[in-house]
C-alpha cells in the first residue's frame, strides 16, 4: 500500500465506514462512546476464540 492509504485522511473514512450502521447513525455522544465500545470488546474477544 501507498503512504497516502495510511494517513489519517485517508484510514479514517475507511474506518469510519466499516462501523456497523447502528454506530455510525448514533444520535448521542454517549449513545455513540458505548455502541462503540461494546462493538470493539466484542471484536476483540470474538478473535480469542
Amino acid at each position: 500500500k501507498s503512504v497516502g492509504g495510511r494517513c489519517f485522511s485517508s484510514a479514517a473514512p475507511s474506518l469510519w465506514n466499516k462501523l456497523p450502521q447502528s454506530i455510525r447513525l448514533s444520535s448521542h455522544l454517549l449513545e455513540y462512546k458505548s455502541k462503540l465500545k461494546t462493538h470493539f470488546f466484542r471484536k476483540a474477544f470474538n478473535d480469542m476464540s
